[in-house]
């Protein structure tokens, strides 16, 4: 079952951190957990970004059928989340602009950034192998990540995670989303 919680200053506001645990089923998460590994092999940014780790490009996962189910469950439970919060705001169709994944080694980390012009952003930890510190700047929260957790924010909200400290190395994806008038 999804554990959910928010990460806000003030009540039903959409510039919050909605944080969803246990978010897949473990055969789906097993095999996005080897996909992500494979297509992590190598540094396509070559750490030219925030995140000082191997990283695919912005548009690489999107080119993968195996992360289909997992984009249209981001957008169920985005759309979701904004009417629950925010009802005026129907009519709306979403979409994931890039979507990356990243592979973290031992000292690795993610610089603190936001990611405007999107609307929402969000990250999903395919595997975490111990603990690690994500902190979103905007609440002064930090909190441990862990594997099967999917974040969704705004944005503008400034976010940065720590170093890995593990030999195992940690996977996570990364998107972008904007949103259309329909």
């Amino acid at each position: 079952m999804i554990k959910t919680r928010i990460i806000q200053n003030r009540y039903n506001d959409l510039n919050s951190v909605f944080v969803y645990e246990n978010f897949l089923d473990d055969g789906y998460l097993k095999k996005l957990q080897q996909k992500t590994f494979d297509i992590t092999k190598k540094d396509i940014m070559k750490k030219s970004t925030n995140v000082k780790a191997t990283m695919t490009n912005w548009k690489d996962v999107l080119q993968h059928k195996e992360y289909q189910d997992l984009t249209t469950r981001i957008i169920q439970i985005l759309d979701i989340t904004i009417q629950l919060r925010s009802p005026a705001c129907d009519n709306f169709e979403y979409i994931i602009d890039d979507f990356w994944a990243m592979r973290h080694h031992r000292g690795e980390h993610s610089n603190l950034h936001i990611h405007l012009p999107s609307i929402f952003s969000g990250v999903f930890y395919v595997k975490v192998p111990g603990d690690t510190l994500l902190k979103f700047n905007n609440f002064d929260h930090s909190e441990l990540i862990k594997t099967n957790t999917l974040y969704l924010f705004a944005s503008s909200i400034q976010h940065e995670v720590f170093r890995q400290q593990y030999d195992e190395p940690r996977l996570s994806l990364a998107f972008n989303i904007s949103m259309k008038k329909l």
